[in-house]
């Protein structure tokens, strides 16, 4: 048993390791693999090539391409999940096609 000013030469942090952790702090070995299951695979192949593809271009200018994820979602959803895309979604994608466009496009002011 070891009293308070006694020192086992073991670290602060490896005395806190040794001692009896709470039973919400244990995770059990399979929950641990699904969570690098579903975390190795996304950073290795979402993260990783996502920063090294926004390297060239620019976070700015690459990022704008992410502007098209909602309208390649919806196509990809009534395409191939068959989904219903009601009129209201219709016309607000088109709005902001529209104003997509008309952003983009420089209008020549004149001299006067």
């Amino acid at each position: 048993m070891h009293t308070l000013g006694q020192r086992d030469g073991r670290s602060g942090l490896a005395r806190v390791f040794a001692t009896r952790l709470p039973s919400a702090l244990i995770v059990p070995a399979t929950r641990a693999a699904v969570v690098a299951r579903v975390a190795l695979p996304s950073e290795l192949l979402g993260l990783s090539p996502g920063c090294k593809g926004l390297a060239p271009g620019g976070a700015a200018g690459v990022g704008q391409v992410q502007l098209l994820q909602p309208f390649s979602t919806l196509l990809a959803s009534a395409l191939l999940l068959t989904k219903q895309v009601d009129a209201a979604t219709g016309i607000a994608t088109a709005a902001l096609v529209v104003i997509g466009i008309g952003r983009r496009i420089s209008i020549a002011s004149s001299a006067t």
